[in-house]
């Protein structure tokens, strides 16, 4: 709920462990990730910022045109996507 959080591609094994790095913190949030375990053109972004860029990556992977949007849209966008399954939750 404080962070949109962007991985335009993943690498499933990275990110599963960073998850599970994640899970074994105490009190832990997006905010703790290793931006290091982003694919390129993502990123973990505050709720509370203008606006949020979006790399030609994020723009594809959301079937969008903008090259940044406001946290909402962001997230309208994000559940409006082209995909199979979406997974909300950290």
């Amino acid at each position: 709920h404080r962070h949109v959080f962007l991985d335009p591609s993943p690498d499933p094994a990275l990110s599963f462990a960073e998850r599970k790095r994640l899970f074994a913190l105490e009190r832990s949030s997006w905010a703790d990730y290793d931006t290091a375990a982003i694919s390129a053109g993502g990123g973990i972004f505050p709720r509370t910022v203008k606006t949020i860029p979006l790399s030609p990556a994020v723009r594809e992977v959301l079937g969008i045109e903008a090259i940044a949007l406001t946290p909402n849209e962001l997230i309208r966008a994000i559940l409006q996507a082209p995909v199979d399954l979406l997974y909300n939750g950290g």
